[in-house]
């Protein structure tokens, strides 16, 4: 996988390149690992507004998930009653058995990790004020889901690095709460540059055999930062060793993520090496 090529102005015209590995012989390929980073296309303009999640109360919620079947967590049972409020330093949790628990301050480091044994299962609350509405895109890592202003997303527990998430920003405080997953949450905010964008940080390629005829897929995931569904939108490839082609993408609802399939057709490649594809995001 390599870098995306911001050069298109269109709002959902968006491009990466991704790189596929050949090898001789009939042993099966390996695809070139993704970069931790994505970069939106769109407008090269300006660059994009960053909001790091630079601090946050944490709180050791006493939840109890594992393999069993009905996890305990007090902090979820005031969510799905709708009596949870935005904490403050010092505010406290009442468990189950009686017991009490007080959310308290923490610092990220200088990467912009938030660690803290709280963490180990328990959550992260960050406010995140804005003059107006507008769209962002969550990058966060080490949490098993966030809500955001009650939303409930998914996370990334294993740390991946890959989840890029499109919310909306409202007027006023914006409440994100992190369900912490091994002792530590990274997170940040980046403006976007387009209504839809591909994230090649998590691109899915097949494997290639030197001798034999491309006729396989692979995919991407497609976000649409926007309050309006996505459509009429298709993936174009183009690669020097491979036959243009362009696959019809299915509708995108808002703010919300897809990974499309695109088809890779071509001659069977002579020698091992290898093939760079360039994916774009056209209406």
């Amino acid at each position: 996988m390599s870098n995306t090529l911001p050069r298109h102005s269109a709002s959902v015209t968006t491009a990466a390149l991704a790189t596929v590995i050949l090898f001789g012989g009939h042993s099966a390929c390996q695809a070139a690992p993704p970069p931790p980073t994505a970069q939106d296309a769109g407008s090269a303009s300006r660059p994009s507004q960053e909001i790091k999640f630079a601090e946050a109360l944490v709180i050791a919620s006493g939840s109890r998930y594992g393999r069993a079947p009905l996890p305990v967590d007090a902090l979820a049972a005031q969510l799905v009653a709708a009596q949870w409020s935005a904490p403050k330093e010092g505010t406290e949790l009442k468990l189950p058995d009686g017991s009490v628990r007080k959310w308290e301050a923490a610092k990220a480091a200088q990467d912009g990790t938030i660690s803290h044994a709280a963490l180990r299962g328990g959550y992260a609350y960050v406010a995140v004020p804005s003059d107006k509405s507008r769209p962002m895109i969550l990058e966060a890592s080490g949490h098993t889901m966030v809500y955001v202003n009650g939303e409930p997303r998914v996370g990334d527990v294993y740390q991946h690095g890959y989840v890029r998430l499109p919310v909306q920003l409202r007027s006023g405080t914006n409440h994100f709460l992190f369900h912490g997953g091994r002792g530590s949450v990274r997170a940040k905010l980046i403006e976007p540059k387009a209504v839809a964008q591909l994230n090649p940080s998590d691109v899915t390629l097949p494997d290639l055999v030197v001798g034999e005829r491309i006729d396989t897929e692979g995919a991407v995931v497609v976000l649409n930062a926007s309050e309006q569904p996505l459509t009429n939108l298709s993936l174009q490839v183009t690669a020097a060793q491979l036959e243009d082609t362009r696959t019809d993408l299915p509708p995108i609802p808002p703010w919300s993520i897809h990974k499309c399939g695109f088809r890779l057709v071509g001659p069977p490649p002579r020698e091992a090496g290898h093939c760079d594809v360039s994916l774009k995001l056209v209406r």
